[in-house]
């Protein structure tokens, strides 16, 4: 039972801060939700981490990192909270590296994987909104990367920054995630979140990608 008391033992060891305990309570509860399957993703050989995606205010209040260097290490917030829910996997859902956890080759974001969308900065709605919340909610979505890649574009058009986030062939578990510049480049050229998505579902080399979006 991952009680609110256990939540913040395992917080206080990975040196997260009292104001951090209801974006932790929340992470908790998505992967207690049988819909987010960390039942297969965490025991799987195929070394899937949880990544959470934060929005809303809380991000602020908190001071999680949503700007420059967000995947980089030092980033308080970033760094405590995903550590945090990592020791409360080993520690109060029982996953051990090799027994339940049977992650083949590992994967180094198992230590920390958590970034806050620069929703001020972006051209578009933020996720949670995508997502049926209000703009003014708080909100925490969670996925499963097992890998990370980063890419330039060859061209800074709006086509080619498209093209090239389609060449790098998304399946269904992966995260595109786009720098205000380039979401400004598309959007200046008339490019929409869903338009950037049914192209890149058209154009990915295996066709494999599919969003989460209901009406997509």
């Amino acid at each position: 039972k991952a009680t609110v008391e256990k939540i913040a033992i395992n917080a206080v060891m990975a040196g997260a801060l009292p104001t951090y305990m209801p974006v932790l309570i929340a992470a908790v509860q998505a992967l207690a939700d049988h819909k987010t399957r960390f039942d297969v993703f965490q025991t799987s050989t195929g070394s899937w981490a949880p990544f959470f995606i934060i929005n809303g205010q809380v991000r602020n209040d908190i001071n999680v990192n949503c700007g420059s260097g967000v995947f980089s290490p030092g980033n308080m917030a970033n760094a405590a909270i995903g550590r945090a829910v990592g020791l409360m996997v080993k520690n109060i859902a029982g996953v051990r590296k090799g027994i339940e956890d049977m992650g083949v080759m590992g994967n180094p974001q198992k230590y920390t994987l958590v970034l806050g969308e620069n929703e001020e900065e972006s051209p578009w709605e933020p996720l949670h909104v995508d997502f049926g919340l209000k703009k003014e909610d708080s909100a925490l979505t969670v996925l499963f990367p097992n890998s990370f890649t980063q890419t330039i574009p060859s061209q800074t058009t709006a086509q080619g920054i498209a093209e090239r986030l389609a060449s790098m062939g998304p399946n269904a578990l992966s995260c595109l995630v786009v720098i205000p510049d380039h979401a400004r480049i598309l959007a200046g050229e008339g490019w929409s979140k869903k338009r950037l998505r049914e192209f890149i579902l058209k154009n990915a080399p295996r066709g494999e990608f599919r969003s989460p979006l209901k009406d997509e």
